[in-house]
């Protein structure tokens, strides 16, 4: 693999284009909703499977697969938001750069919530 990140190559940005001018304005939206709830549902599975594991009533053995599948799920459910996101940045005309502005400042924001700082 190259050691240039997907996300940032001409192949992705050449498929968010495709995306964004192949869907409509409203189902492009929809979609990202959809598979936000998609992401969401996988992080609510694994923090179910984490919890039976925890909790002392609840004899199951562990597994490590069941893990490994949950894991590779919000995974998989975390590419297809990040395409989503990609796409309605197209739509709206926002850049990478707009975007790591508003990641850094709610970074700061959250660090700062849980009393930390990062150097």
């Amino acid at each position: 693999m190259s050691e240039k990140r997907y996300t940032g190559s001409d192949v992705f940005m050449r498929g968010i284009e495709v995306l964004a001018g192949g869907r409509s304005y409203m189902s492009n939206h929809f979609i990202l909703a959809e598979e936000c709830a998609e992401l969401t549902q996988a992080a609510s599975k694994m923090v179910r499977y984490i919890d039976e594991r925890t909790d002392d009533r609840n004899s199951k053995k562990d597994d490590a697969g069941k893990y490994i599948e949950l894991a590779d799920h919000i995974l998989e459910e975390s590419a297809d938001v990040l395409i989503c996101i990609y796409t309605l940045m197209r739509i709206y005309g926002f850049s990478d750069d707009d975007l790591d502005v508003e990641v850094r400042s709610k970074m700061v924001r959250n660090l700062e919530r849980i009393g930390k700082e990062v150097e």
